[in-house]
């Protein structure tokens, strides 16, 4: 009987811990989604109104359901599943300035809560939080989340299809399944180029799974199957796209540079190439202040390459088979804009960010205990001596 009441009491104790843990995780993770709203609010009403993208962007969410809508769509270039949400947005909240931007502001702080599950779900809370704060203090989302544009978006959906491409892996069932074949269908509907990653995603997803379920392939194929017919309809506008020539494959120009940029914007509060970029590296180094370049650029951007690589070191199937599908995907868009049909702008990419910072923050927790240890060897140090 007493050790019976001692197994109850530990037990008891235990499941209070863990509480107690839970509860702490959900106040930090509301405390960021805090900071990041402030931070995303300051400044959002600008003086200037909307520019071009933006203005097109409420223009075609302000026509009539369904034909109008589709018929202003289709002189875009753009999915409509984002102007659809604009369109619900503006219906309750009015379609000011203010108002269109708060929407931005609205998927800004979805995007923190969206990369905290990511990581919870691929390794433990702790990589939860350090991805969602990560995503609070991104000067890529914080931009976006002052812009009435799609970005925010389009981070929040391949966020969730990582999501669920991690859970069909782990624990493949029909519920698991569905939803990461309705994300990456919510993908083809809202960015264009998207359907390069979706195609990549789709592709390495069944070697792994075919692996391990090989009797799979048939549900596979039917899924994937339903996901092509329901997609079908936007073939055309799809292709039209892709195939008629616009301004806006021309307003900038392909160098290696470009690609820097792009890691540049990600990793670090310098925004470099969301419309015109410097020429290359060295012009843009050239031009800028050293002290600032070091701080704010080369130092981040080493930390980041550190912990990259310390993830990739693990070798974890999982999360290097994600990182492969975003490296084909990046890959096929430098082709793309060295050929002239693209511009190598960092918002294009914006589907392989919470595969990125997913990436960033495992590296940090598998060494926390080591960084943890040296960072209390340093701080005792300094007051030693």
């Amino acid at each position: 009987m007493h050790q019976e009441l001692n197994n109850d009491e530990l037990y008891y104790r235990f499941k209070e811990n863990h509480r107690s843990k839970i509860l702490k995780q959900i106040i930090l993770l509301f405390v960021m989604c805090i900071i990041g709203l402030f931070i995303r609010i300051t400044a959002l009403d600008k003086p200037e109104g909307l520019w071009n993208d933006e203005y097109m962007g409420w223009l075609i969410s302000t026509e009539e359901l369904w034909a109008p809508f589709f018929k202003k769509m289709i002189g875009n270039c753009h999915m409509p599943l984002y102007y659809l949400y604009l369109k619900a947005w503006t219906t309750i909240f009015g379609n000011t300035d203010l108002a269109l931007r708060l929407s931005s502001v609205f998927t800004g702080i979805l995007c923190i809560i969206s990369t905290y599950f990511l990581g919870k779900e691929f390794k433990d809370k702790k990589t939860g939080i350090i991805c969602a704060l990560f995503a609070t203090f991104s000067g890529f989302l914080i931009y976006f989340s002052q812009e009435v544009r799609l970005y925010n978006l389009i981070f929040i959906i391949s966020a969730w299809g990582a999501i669920f491409f991690i859970k069909s892996i782990r624990n493949l069932n029909k519920f698991n399944f569905l939803f990461y074949i309705f994300f990456n269908f919510l993908l083809l509907i809202t960015h264009t180029i998207s359907f390069v990653y979706v195609f990549f995603n789709l592709l390495i997803f069944s070697i792994l799974i075919l692996k391990q379920h090989p009797k799979f392939k048939t549900k596979i194929f039917i899924a994937y199957t339903v996901l092509l017919t329901c997609f079908a309809p936007l073939i055309p506008f799809l292709i039209n796209v892709l195939t008629r020539e616009t301004l806006s494959q021309n307003w900038g120009i392909f160098n290696l540079s470009k690609i820097a940029f792009v890691f540049i914007d990600y990793f670090t509060p310098i925004q470099t190439n969301i419309t015109n970029s410097a020429i290359n590296l060295i012009t843009y180094f050239r031009t800028s202040n050293l002290t600032e370049s070091i701080i704010f650029i080369l130092l981040p951007i080493s930390i980041a390459t550190y912990f990259i690589y310390k993830a990739i070191k693990n070798k974890d199937l999982t999360l290097n088979s994600m990182l492969i599908c975003s490296l084909l995907y990046f890959i096929s868009l430098i082709v793309a804009a060295a050929l002239g049909k693209l511009v190598l702008s960092t918002k294009y990419t914006v589907e392989i960010y919470p595969i990125l910072i997913l990436v960033f923050a495992t590296g940090i927790t598998t060494n926390f205990n080591k960084l943890s240890k040296t960072l209390q060897f340093k701080v005792t140090c300094f007051f030693i001596f």
